[in-house]
């Protein structure tokens, strides 16, 4: 099996008992996605408050 990363140059080749590397790996883009949505959140939020 291969995988290649559509956000970055990780890439993984191998079988499917060791496709976790992969599971872990796309975890910290979901995280960053969540870091980032929080924060366009929050600029919104005091965007707004100081008008």
């Amino acid at each position: 099996m291969k995988y290649k990363c559509k956000e970055c140059d990780f890439h993984w080749i191998g079988t499917s008992y060791t496709f976790d590397e992969v599971r872990k790996h796309e975890k910290t883009h979901l995280k960053s996605k969540v870091k980032t949505i929080k924060s366009k959140i929050s600029n919104t939020q005091n965007k707004s408050s100081k008008k």
